[in-house]
């Protein structure tokens, strides 16, 4: 193996071959993501949710309102399953229900509010969840349990809608692609006539991949520690 430098080509010699080595092996480590510290988060989903809304009763996508949102919030699961038999319920609650922790980014006061209203069934809660999942080339099949409505767009495809009142169903269907990638979804939710409140869904995780500011450090690293090898070897053969 034989490395050009300018106008000269010089032999590469053992210790700098085993430069190169470990150089390689930093690189695919960072294309990869295995550095931890330089990955973008993967498992997080967002949600809007809309108090003692109409937009409860016919809780599609397109549906969600207008105005701001009463609560903003994250969380790494949408697996909430509030029972009961008909009775109201509380934003607390309901969130208490999930099987991650809900960390509310705005609106921390109004969880003591109500979310669903027994025997009212045209308003109560409403909320849009977002992220992203993965999805393989072709066609790819989801389901999600709700109780009341639900609708799941997933790469710009409503995969099913079932937005009005109901006891607890599986809805299933696909949505497809055309190359293997991480892709968008929204899935929303509307909780009206009281207890049970139930939302499960659990995507694909989407693949992790480094931020730019990975690579840029590992391209660095490996410039320097080049630059360190061939000074090195020229300090050597003086």
């Amino acid at each position: 193996m034989r490395l050009a430098i300018g106008m000269k080509t010089t032999p590469m010699t053992g210790a700098l071959r085993k430069t190169a080595r470990c150089l390689a092996g930093i690189v695919a480590v960072a294309a990869i993501g295995l550095s931890s510290p330089g990955l973008a988060r993967a498992d997080l989903f967002s949600g809007s949710l809309w108090l003692n809304t109409t937009a409860a009763a016919n809780a599609t996508v397109a549906n969600a309102p207008a105005r701001a949102a009463d609560i903003t919030f994250t969380t790494n699961a949408i697996n909430f399953n509030l029972g009961g038999s008909g009775g109201g319920a509380t934003v607390a609650q309901f969130f208490a229900s999930n099987s991650s922790a809900v960390n509310i980014t705005s609106g921390a006061g109004l969880t003591g509010s109500t979310f669903t209203f027994s025997n009212n069934l045209t308003s109560g809660g409403y909320i849009l969840f977002t992220g992203s999942t993965f999805m393989n080339a072709g066609s790819t099949s989801y389901s999600v349990t709700h109780d009341d409505g639900a609708q799941l767009v997933v790469n710009g495809q409503s995969v099913f809608s079932a937005p009005g009142p109901t006891s607890a169903e599986l809805s299933t269907g696909t949505a497809t692609a055309g190359a293997a990638g991480n892709v968008a979804f929204s899935l929303s939710y509307g909780e009206v006539n009281g207890t049970p409140a139930v939302i499960e869904f659990n995507p694909a995780a989407p693949h992790a991949v480094p931020e730019p500011s990975t690579l840029a450090i590992a391209g660095l690293g490996a410039l320097g520690m080049i630059g360190y090898g061939l000074r090195r070897r020229k300090v050597l053969g003086a």
